[in-house]
């Protein structure tokens, strides 16, 4: 592990304890760095606090996870909102430093449900698809860098029964034009395309690429196309007096060779506000790869998820704020490894290495440093003994 991956490390885990400072009287029995260390045990192994107690109490006395819990538990959500936010900015901050926010960036705004099985009738509380045991959850909505090796996610922001999706997206936007990020081309899955967030979309003037549902006009302007040719096309949608107007840009899909499949299901459909030629339709599939990005980002973060059935909203946040930072950690961990030697095609630090590394700081502080001066040492014995040698020798 190099040295700028150890401070990296350090630095972040600091952070942590910064933004999210629990302050424990000074003669608690147990500190607040006892209480943290639980919380990133449990993200890094990817277990409860419940087992993350139990781990950390064979080392020694440990605080059970009630009382991790009662302690976060005390600050209120919109003063942990604000705390977690300040955490990711510092994250963000750091790749302002390396420049790359300058650049014209690919980004995609996306929403993430985590399942909840408390009442459903609180307001943090959306419906959703029945999965996972429930048809309930708590949603956030996140902007990610989707540029390959720079999947850093900028902000996250929970989503409740009373912000609808196009004043997040308008949140997300505003965030990005604060920091200065020059947006080339903004992602989205086939949940959003409606009509106030395409106003949206107009107000940023961002251009933008979306998958698109296949309702019954869209199905027939794929017959249409089909039989006609014509497979980039103008559409409308939304009410008389406030419909938005769009490319319709229809792909044969390499998913259904068989000549049988219906003709709907032989096409993609993407909506967009870019120009397209009927020869560069593909090209539209290729940049909508991109947004596939910020599906890995989420199998990743998964990896930093502390198992939970805690009906308590602030600890719902508070768990996936946490994966977002350490998901924001490596991917900066992997990025310093690029800009060092950029013919890496792949991140050089896995997940699980980096969950070795935090393991190695948080149960076993400083052991690396010492590590390398043993290794130093031996360097110089085997140095002396190799000059010995030849003394003898000659």
């Amino acid at each position: 592990m190099s040295k700028e991956c150890r401070r990296i490390t350090r630095k972040t885990v600091k952070l942590l304890k910064k933004h999210l400072g629990l302050h424990i009287n000074g003669n608690a029995e147990f500190s607040e760095d006892d209480h943290f260390r639980i919380l990133v045990h449990a993200a890094m192994q990817n277990i409860s606090l419940e087992e993350s107690s139990a781990q950390l109490n064979t080392l020694k006395k440990a605080p059970s996870p009630d009382a991790t819990q009662y302690h976060f538990k005390k600050k209120d959500t919109r003063t942990l909102e604000h705390e977690l936010d300040a955490l990711l900015r510092e994250n963000v901050a750091t790749l302002r430093k390396r420049r790359t926010l300058h650049k014209t960036r690919d980004v995609a705004i996306d929403f993430h449900q985590v399942p909840w099985y408390g009442d459903e009738s609180k307001a943090w509380v959306v419906g959703g698809k029945h999965r996972q045991g429930t048809s309930y959850f708590v949603q956030f909505a996140t902007l990610e860098i989707v540029e390959k090796g720079e999947r850093l996610s900028l902000k996250a922001i929970p989503v409740t029964q009373f912000k609808r999706k196009e004043r997040a997206v308008e949140e997300l936007l505003s965030f990005a034009s604060k920091l200065g990020i020059k947006i080339r081309r903004l992602y989205f899955d086939r949940a959003f395309p409606t009509t106030p967030i395409i106003n949206v979309l107009g107000r940023f003037d961002v251009g933008w690429i979306a998958a698109f549902k296949k309702y019954d006009k869209v199905k027939a302007a794929i017959k249409d196309a089909h039989r006609n040719g014509g497979f980039v096309r103008g559409y409308e949608m939304g009410p008389k007096n406030n419909t938005v107007s769009f490319n319709l840009v229809l792909v044969k899909s390499k998913k259904y060779p068989d000549p049988k499949a219906k003709v709907t299901d032989k096409y993609s459909v993407f909506a967009t506000n870019l120009p397209v030629a009927e020869g560069e339709r593909e090209r539209v599939t290729e940049f909508y790869r991109k947004r596939w990005g910020i599906e890995t980002g989420y199998r990743v973060k998964r990896e930093f998820k502390i198992r939970t059935s805690t009906r308590v909203y602030s600890m719902k946040i508070l768990f996936f704020f946490l994966s977002v930072a350490m998901y924001n950690l490596w991917v900066l961990l992997n990025l310093n490894a690029l800009i060092r030697n950029p013919g890496l095609e792949k991140p050089s630090i896995t997940t699980d290495r980096l969950k070795f590394y935090y393991q190695l700081e948080l149960l076993c502080p400083g052991i690396i440093n010492e590590g390398e001066k043993y290794a130093q040492l031996h360097r110089k014995w085997v140095e002396k003994g190799v000059a010995l040698a030849r003394i003898t020798i000659l």
